[in-house]
């Protein structure tokens, strides 16, 4: 269908690539990335009319988590959130053009999964079309038209060749004619200079690159989504013999019920001898990741079980208690790690086992309702949820939180001197939206008194990084992080106290 519109297709896959030249090109981060995914939503949703498939009811969802995920892109410099709302958005799009292009209402979870694996290696084996189906269109257009009769029609002559020839003639002309107006006109000549100076052969290759990359990869997706290679039936994946899963299970889950009596007892009523040597403090304040990993292979466990496995009366008891004990599993993990927090404050990774947490005791709802209910919509309902989560994580800017969190609870340590808690990581591994905390005047004052090397140090960095350029933004590349770290320097440096640091 494709090669037989490719001057339809062809012509809007190469104006998307030009576009997605224009907005990503060394610009990951800045405002233009929301645009970015405006028209790849604009892109796909004109093909796809083109190719008669319609727009649903849910895609409202679609559309307005995209953009909100878009859109969070230039409110951030943190690497990590900017991964997971990437991967998010891939993710996101992909469910989005799998639903359109196939019957996906009763797609299981894994289906689903084993869908999104294959349309990407579908999408990457379908590389070559683009070159193979212009071809097919230039020779189709040669082909001489017949009537009715079969009868050969007068050829239309093409123009395409009398333009290529005109386009032809005109590069050496105009190279005499700007070499003529450069040495007959001293002004214009230093603005054809400065012109050329600008234009950088390996700027003009990673521009061509990357607009070739744009087209081969926006018109193979949808190649490989009209073809609709992927098997729609996923009947007869409950097949496997329960026992199996009845005898792991049962095991694990023994073992769950013990440690989850032991949390009970010992952690939440506190009221029970710890071992020899432990003190209460030191018992709560352990093994919150290993409790982190243990929900996550409860997740995968109770997804294998529901979706490999036959019902079962007995699995389904089994796998309720292995629900139970996850959540009890969750409380302890989130109850230790509150209280690391409150004595050794926040980092990234301790403020993401709490989302972590979170995240996983809400998917254990659907994965609990599905037990029960074999047609329950697991997939999507995941989805929902991780792309919410997903959409506020990405607002909250964790760094600027653990940042303020840290200092309003910044507390001496005794035995250390006259140095506190956290201060090297709050100068050394916070990204550029803590920056508006901690370059305040009379923040920067109070770490310049605690800890003056490490404050030192921070404006250091800042100092190259506002030398160097690097806090500079264009209307193309303005990210409101990289702004505000700006605005808050320059207004740090306007500070008489701080005055002396530009000479440290």
């Amino acid at each position: 269908m494709l090669r037989e519109k490719y001057n339809l297709f062809g012509i809007a896959s190469a104006v998307y690539a030009v576009f997605l030249t224009f907005c990503l090109y060394q610009n990951t981060k800045g405002v233009t990335f929301p645009f970015f995914v405006a028209g790849t939503l604009c892109y796909f949703c004109y093909c796809m009319k083109k190719c008669g498939v319609a727009l649903k009811k849910d895609d409202l969802f679609y559309f307005l988590s995209l953009m909100l995920l878009g859109i969070s892109v230039f409110l951030t410099m943190d690497s990590r959130i900017l991964f997971l709302t990437r991967t998010g958005i891939f993710l996101l799009f992909t469910a989005f053009l799998l639903q359109h292009f196939y019957h996906t209402n009763h797609w299981t979870f894994t289906k689903y999964l084993e869908s999104i694996l294959e349309a990407v290696i579908y999408a990457i084996g379908s590389f070559c079309y683009p070159v193979k189906d212009l071809i097919y269109y230039v020779q189709e257009k040669k082909k001489p038209k017949t009537d009715a009769d079969g009868n050969p029609l007068p050829k239309e002559e093409s123009k395409l060749k009398y333009f290529l020839l005109g386009a032809a003639i005109s590069v050496p002309l105009l190279i005499i004619v700007l070499l003529a107006l450069s040495q007959a006109d001293a002004v214009f000549g230093n603005l054809l200079e400065d012109f050329f100076d600008l234009i950088q052969i390996d700027t003009v290759i990673k521009v061509v690159l990357l607009t070739l990359f744009g087209y081969f990869a926006s018109y193979s997706v949808l190649h490989s989504l009209v073809k609709r290679e992927l098997k729609e039936d996923c009947t007869g994946n409950r097949t496997k013999e329960p026992i199996i899963a009845i005898t792991f299970t049962s095991v694990i889950s023994v073992v769950y019920l013990i440690f989850c009596v032991i949390q009970i007892l010992y952690l939440f009523m506190g009221n029970m001898q710890l071992p020899e040597g432990y003190t209460y403090a030191q018992y709560a304040k352990q093994g919150f990741y290993e409790l982190l990993f243990v929900c996550v292979m409860n997740l995968i466990i109770l997804l294998v079980c529901i979706s490999l496995f036959k019902e079962s009366n007995i699995l389904k008891g089994i796998l309720s208690v292995i629900t139970v004990c996850t959540y009890i599993m969750i409380a302890s993990s989130a109850y230790r790690m509150y209280l690391y927090v409150d004595a050794y404050h926040l980092t990234f990774l301790r403020l993401f086992v709490f989302f972590s947490l979170f995240v996983i005791a809400v998917l254990m709802v659907g994965i609990f309702i599905t037990i029960f209910r074999d047609g329950f919509p697991l997939f999507r309902y995941c989805m929902v949820a991780i792309t919410i989560f997903t959409i506020i994580l990405s607002y909250s800017h964790p760094d600027y939180l653990i940042a303020k969190y840290n200092l309003k609870h910044m507390t001496p340590i005794v035995e250390e001197g006259n140095t506190y808690r956290d201060v090297s990581y709050l100068c050394n591994h916070l990204c550029a939206d803590a920056a508006p905390v901690l370059l305040q005047p009379e923040t920067f004052k109070h770490l310049l008194e605690v800890e003056p090397n490490q404050a030192r140090w921070y404006y250091d960095d800042c100092y190259s990084d506002y030398e160097d350029g690097k806090m500079n933004v264009s209307l193309r590349t303005f990210n409101l992080s990289t702004f505000r770290y700006k605005k808050a320097f320059e207004t740090l440096q306007q500070d008489t106290a701080i005055l002396s640091l530009k000479q440290h």
